[in-house]
């Protein structure tokens, strides 16, 4: 279940992590200059190292004592309080 859930969820954060880090909004949406092809790669790799990061961040994070009850628990009450 959760391998199915996880990148639905993760997927919010990493699109606001990504544009944060790229820069969406400026003039022509990038902050890197030089060609666009070379922003374009440019782009991909901070894309690419912001969802590492991302999962990486998860990892530790499921490695803490604990931390698959309290998951459980918020996840409960969130859907508890949604339906």
């Amino acid at each position: 279940d959760l391998f199915f859930t996880f990148p639905i969820v993760f997927s919010s954060g990493r699109q606001i992590a990504e544009n944060a880090a790229i820069g969406v909004g400026d003039q022509d949406g990038f902050l890197l200059k030089g060609t666009m092809r070379d922003s374009e790669q440019n782009v991909t790799l901070v894309r690419v190292a912001v969802a590492a990061a991302g999962v990486l961040t998860c990892l530790a994070l499921s490695q803490i004592g604990g931390f698959g009850t309290v998951a459980n628990l918020v996840g409960g009450v969130a859907q508890g309080t949604l339906a």
